[in-house]
Parts: structure tokens; C-alpha cells; sequence
């Protein structure tokens, strides 16, 4: 028996169809291809356009390393150059810490920017400021970069004006402008002593005894001689008996004629 024939009408229907869908779905990607190619088109024409306008902004450069910095200007058609290195406290070493022009500035293309380097904190060595008179121990520390502090003035035995010790010591490494602290010698301190009783004894005796003291004696005051006194001997005295004197304080003596 002969099988049923499908309608060639539904068959011709059918290829025109499928025909029709993949004309529309060949024609879409070629769109899509044709939008991709004209924004990437677009974006070097963006680019090419802003380079041979010859304006470009300068952006900020500080922070970054000179490679990240040139980086950043090649992509504007900058160009960059090292224009010097200077110690910083706040920049970290082989880091920008300024530039030339300034960050917004309008600028042409293919111009250079100059930038400075940072070479970080500026380490210095403390030197050795002890056995120095005040004066001189300053200007040294000022000549290697750091300044006194605090100084502290104490009786010792070295003379007076002289540093005994310093905070932080010698040859310590630390940042220029930073302070040393100095202990200075105020000179060793003066003995205390009772005033001895000196009326009676003889002027050369009681000089000698204080001179050993280290207690200075003024010129003998002459005084009128007593009845039935002997010359040369010690009438009155300043400061009196019993009452304190130190080391290098200067007394006086009356002395009989």
C-alpha cells in the first residue's frame, strides 16, 4: 500500500522558516560585532583624539613609585623625569613626594613631568658629647643634624659646664632633628662646716686652719690692743662660732695690734 505523502506546501514552509532564523541569528552576531568594533574604535579614537588635542590633566603622583608614576603618564602621554631626592619624615624611601606641574593641572601631551623622590628619614649618629662644654656639645650635635634637649645641671667633681652623660649614648642611630639630652657638671658641691672658735688663737694659726678647709680669709682687720693683750691674736670673727660656713666662702678676722 503507498504511504501518505506530506504536502509539499509544509515542507517549503518549514526550510523557510529555519532560513529565517538563521539569517536573523547570523545577522545579530554580526551587529553585536559591529557595536563591539565601534566602542573599542571609539575608545582609541577617545584616546588618540585627547593625545593630539594636547590637553591632559596632571594627576597626583605623590605616593607612588616612579614606576607606577611613569606608568600613569604614559597611558596620558606624559613623560617623566627625576628631578631630584630629598630625606623626608612622612615619605616613605624611593617614593613621590612632590611633582612639577601639580596634580589638575592642564597640560599638552608629550609634556614631562618632573617629580622628586623621597630618600625617607635622613639617619644620622649620635656623637659623643661627654667631657664637652655646653656650648661646644651643641653646635656639634647641630653639625651632624640634631639639636640638645633637655639639660640637666648636677654638682659633681669635674669642672663646672661639662657634660657628664648624654641620652640616647654615642654612635645610636636616629633621625635628623631629633633631640640628645645632656647632664652637665654644676662643679662639685661645696663642704659645709661648723664656724670654729677662733677668738684668742693666734691670726697665722686661724688662717691656716681655714685655708685647710678650703675656706678663703679676708685681710685681718686690725683691732685697738686690749690691756695686757699680745699682738696678733684673734679678737672677733664673721661668721661667729657654732654658725655654718662652706668651702670657699670668705671670713673675716679682727685682729689685736
Amino acid at each position: 500500500m503507498d504511504q501518505p505523502r506530506q504536502p509539499e506546501s509544509t515542507g517549503r514552509r518549514s526550510g523557510f522558516l529555519w532560513r529565517a532564523v538563521k539569517l536573523l541569528f547570523e545577522g545579530g552576531a554580526v551587529i553585536l560585532l559591529m557595536v563591539l568594533a565601534a566602542g573599542v574604535g571609539g575608545y582609541f579614537a577617545l584616546r588618540l583624539s585627547a593625545r593630539s588635542s594636547g590637553e591632559v590633566t596632571v594627576p597626583d603622583l605623590t605616593g607612588m613609585t616612579v614606576l607606577e608614576a611613569g606608568e600613569k603618564l604614559t597611558v596620558l602621554g606624559l613623560r617623566i623625569e627625576v628631578q631630584g631626592e630629598r630625606h623626608d619624615r612622612l615619605v616613605a624611601k624611593d617614593l613621590v613626594l612632590g611633582q612639577e606641574p601639580h596634580a589638575g593641572v592642564s597640560t599638552r601631551a608629550g609634556r614631562t613631568i618632573r617629580v622628586v623622590r623621597s630618600l625617607g628619614e635622613a639617619r644620622v649618629d649620635v656623637p659623643d658629647l661627654t667631657g664637652r662644654p655646653v656650648r661646644e656639645a651643641r653646635l656639634e650635635a647641630q653639625r651632624v643634624g640634631l639639636r640638645v634637649g633637655a639639660v640637666t645641671h648636677v654638682a659633681w667633681s669635674r669642672p663646672p659646664d661639662r657634660v657628664i652623660a648624654q641620652q640616647p649614648p654615642a654612635g645610636s642611630p636616629r633621625t635628623a632633628g631629633d633631640p640628645v639630652d645632656l647632664l652637665v657638671s654644676s662643679g662639685r658641691r661645696a663642704r659645709m662646716y661648723v664656724m670654729p672658735d677662733l677668738v684668742g688663737s693666734t691670726a697665722e694659726e686661724s688662717a691656716a686652719l681655714l685655708e685647710r678647709a678650703g675656706i678663703r680669709v679676708a685681710s685681718a682687720r686690725s683691732a685697738e690692743r686690749t690691756p695686757g693683750g699680745s699682738p696678733g691674736l684673734v679678737l672677733a670673727q664673721n661668721p661667729a662660732a657654732g654658725g655654718p660656713v662652706r668651702e670657699r666662702q670668705v671670713v673675716s678676722l679682727a685682729v689685736s695690734q
